[in-house]
């Protein structure tokens, strides 16, 4: 029987991996006991950090007047994450690396952000209105200050 399925786990030390919703319980318990099963491990995505850069780059979209889309691939192309492809009619085109859920961890995503957060400070900011300045660092300062509120309440 060949399967295919993800699934969403908790890691318990030292090596134990436990199923942590329905959904992954009810695909590991069709499997017949002792079963062994080749698995790619990627790390969640902080949905709120995902949230968060989207925010900032709908909200650079709108200051400049482009697409969403194209202010990510600006800023893709700027930290390393998009490639140049060759188009059938010998024209080059950049190309953005996917950021999707299941495209990149958290860990890539974090290492995207910060290297996001230079080229949004150094080379798009500088060029928008203060307002726009204003608004973007209040988006991104805030949600870090909340984080690290929630993080220290929790201590």
């Amino acid at each position: 029987m060949s399967m295919e399925s993800t699934g969403l786990f908790q890691i318990r030390y030292p090596n134990l991996l436990v199923a942590r919703s329905r959904a992954t319980l009810e695909t590991l318990q069709r499997l017949p006991d002792g079963k062994w099963v080749n698995g790619h491990i990627q790390t969640s995505r902080n949905p709120k950090h995902n949230a968060l850069a989207h925010v900032v780059f709908a909200k650079l979209a709108e200051a400049t007047g482009h697409t969403i889309e194209f202010v990510k691939l600006r800023i893709k192309a700027a930290t390393g994450y998009a490639d140049l492809i060759e188009l059938p009619d010998g024209r080059l085109a950049l190309h953005g690396r996917p950021m999707n859920f299941s495209a990149m961890g958290q860990q890539e995503f974090s290492e995207f952000w910060n290297a996001a957060f230079v080229v949004i400070f150094r080379d798009i900011l500088p060029d928008m209105p203060r307002s726009v300045q204003e608004q973007i660092e209040a988006i991104i300062f805030r949600r870090e200050r909340m984080e690290e509120r929630r993080r220290w309440e929790a201590a």
